[in-house]
């Protein structure tokens, strides 16, 4: 067996230590010797870099686009640039500002005037870091006022009442997955509690009917009253 080889890809005759071991080709070895198939000239800047700075490309004989990623990526960005009839160079500056400003990760809540991280603000769509300029607790205040004439104080005070939890299953909001809500009769407006998600829609497909209610409870207390004999059908 000859000690060494011509590797197709780089045209070099190399020792067989230099091939990775592989039953399915010729000799039991790789016909690219390890140095090709571990990297590969960029057909854009002609420069030779790992395997690891290309796309992978199942299309391609060794699995990688012809492109570094380097190149293709500026390729993309001219691209942009041109759509927005833009250089390359003021295009990137745009983007290095967006980034800046991503990065802000701390905003002031115009409401309580008070520096909070930005994750306690909710997304929106109209401000230039895409967050709202009133904190979610500014937010939930303002709706609980507006809606039910309620301050965060008293519904604290009404969910302290009811243990902490869902006045009828007693499911914290840490176990329903977000704040309780405020319950209230719809016709007076009167407030009647807070309850969990689950509890809340109940009562609203019951159409806040005692009676649904409490002919639902028999029905699931006494499954027997309404048990069907399938072998008479």
């Amino acid at each position: 067996m000859a000690e060494t080889r011509i590797c197709p890809k780089c045209e070099k005759a190399k020792p067989l230590r230099e091939f990775r071991r592989n039953a399915g080709y010729a000799l039991g070895l790789q016909s690219w010797c390890i140095s090709c198939c571990t990297q590969k000239v960029c057909t854009k800047c002609g420069k030779t870099k790992p395997l690891s700075e290309f796309y992978a490309n199942k299309a391609t004989k060794d699995k990688h686009t012809s492109w570094c990623m380097d190149c293709t990526g500026r390729a993309g960005r001219e691209r942009n640039a041109a759509k927005q009839g833009l250089t390359l160079e003021q295009y990137d500056a745009g983007r290095e500002q967006k980034k800046d400003k991503v990065a802000v990760r701390v905003k002031h809540c115009i409401m309580c005037r008070q520096k909070k991280p930005l994750g306690q603000f909710a997304k929106s769509g109209w401000s230039e870091d895409g967050h709202s300029d009133i904190c979610k607790k500014c937010t939930r205040g303002e709706y609980l006022r507006t809606e039910y004439g309620l301050s965060l104080e008293i519904y604290g005070k009404i969910l302290d009442a009811q243990g902490g939890g869902c006045s009828i299953c007693g499911k914290t909001p840490k176990q329903n997955g977000k704040r309780l809500a405020v319950d209230h009769n719809h016709k007076t407006g009167a407030i009647r509690g807070l309850l969990c998600t689950n509890c809340n829609l109940a009562l609203g497909y019951l159409k806040d009917s005692p009676e649904r209610c409490r002919r639902a409870a028999e029905y699931l207390e006494h499954p027997g009253n309404g048990e069907i004999d399938l072998s008479i059908l």
